[in-house]
């Protein structure tokens, strides 16, 4: 994951206005992340991907599909997270960045978040297939 972190710090330091990238697991669980110095602490707290996974879910219902992205915006930041099963990206960023770019920044790290989403989900399956 070290090599995830070195990545993601690059996109933060190239990203104008972005606070935080965080890779999770659907509850939250923190898998790797870059953060700019001067983010808060809250920025780490679970249920920013605890609850994109849910509204995800329901969005699925609707009959349109898989949900593969959700932009948010809150009094002072905006979140752009990323669907990529078993895990979720992040980005947290101030209402001055431009959301186009932070969807542009989520995409190019696709393919990275394919590969870990596989290594994920085979070791889930693995861990799964163990118990019994």
């Amino acid at each position: 994951m070290a090599e995830l972190d070195t990545l993601l710090d690059s996109v933060l330091n190239r990203t104008e206005h972005v606070k935080a990238i965080l890779v999770t697991d659907k509850d939250g669980v923190i898998l790797a992340k870059a953060l700019h110095a001067d983010s808060g602490a809250g920025i780490l707290e679970p249920a920013f991907s605890a609850t994109f996974s849910v509204a995800s879910e329901q969005c699925g219902k609707l009959g349109l599909g898989a949900n593969k992205m959700i932009v948010s915006t809150f009094d002072g930041d905006q979140i752009v997270q990323f669907n990529h099963s078993p895990l979720i990206l992040t980005l947290l960023a101030s209402l001055d960045a431009d959301p186009g770019v932070l969807i542009a920044a989520g995409r190019d790290l696709a393919e990275p978040m394919r590969i870990v989403s596989e290594t994920v989900a085979k070791t889930i399956q693995y861990e799964h297939k163990k118990e019994y």
